[in-house]
């Protein structure tokens, strides 16, 4: 091991031990988040709840749908790619 590497490797020890001794940071929530009454998301055009929530856990979104045939297909996660936008 050369000289730089061991200074490293002690440098990162130090680094360690130093983020192993802090005490864990909690959150604390604002007085003033009592007052939030209502939140507003604003979806991009063509974009429903399933597209940005609908895979979370908890939540009833769409796993299939139907096409122009009458047959059911799995949805997929839609892509966010503007080409060929404006």
């Amino acid at each position: 091991m050369t000289h730089k590497m061991g200074f490293l490797c002690v440098l990162l020890a130090i680094a360690f031990l130093f983020c192993a001794s802090a005490s864990p940071v909690q959150a604390q929530v604002p007085a003033s988040a009592a007052q939030i009454k209502h939140i507003v998301f604003i979806l991009k055009e063509n974009h429903t709840f399933d597209n940005y929530f609908g895979s979370l856990p908890g939540t009833d979104g769409a796993t299939t749908g139907r096409i122009h045939t009458g047959k059911i297909i799995p949805l997929m996660r839609a892509p966010d790619d503007p080409q060929g936008d404006i």
